[in-house]
């Protein structure tokens, strides 16, 4: 089975976080909420202002706010950003050379399997990954 990173599922966790709360949010707040390292995490947030994903804001009403609508960050945007270097597998990177290239039967299969994942997670939005919002119940008597 495929592996998605620590760094791509925390990244998620983070960009989840911030859709579904409003406002300004420390970076603090957000790994204290969400149980993710502090450290690890002030990494990826670097990354995600790099690639416009997140905003940052800073002084006493600071802190981090989606730079675009749950609505237009797809999946796959993070899996680029955060996979793009791995591949399915090692050989389809830019750059690297496959062992046996001229006569490898499977290239094409993973070639395949890669630009499917992509296209697939291309139409997964980050507000399809949200919790539905929780309703009040209604106490009868």
């Amino acid at each position: 089975m495929l592996a998605i990173s620590k760094e791509t599922d925390y990244a998620l966790k983070l960009l989840l976080f911030l859709a579904t709360h409003r406002g300004s949010w420390s970076l603090e707040e957000i790994t204290e909420h969400e149980h993710l390292p502090y450290k690890y995490l002030s990494r990826l947030v670097l990354d995600l202002k790099k690639a416009g994903l997140v905003h940052s804001r800073q002084g006493r009403t600071g802190g981090y706010t989606l730079a675009k609508r749950s609505t237009q960050i797809t999946l796959s945007d993070v899996l680029e950003l955060f996979e793009r270097e791995k591949g399915v597998v090692s050989c389809l990177v830019k750059g690297k050379k496959c062992l046996n290239e001229s006569n490898c039967p499977q290239k094409p299969a993973y070639d395949r399997l890669e630009e499917k994942l992509l296209k697939e997670a291309s139409k997964i939005r980050l507000k399809d990954l949200q919790p539905p919002p929780k309703t009040k119940k209604l106490i009868t008597s």
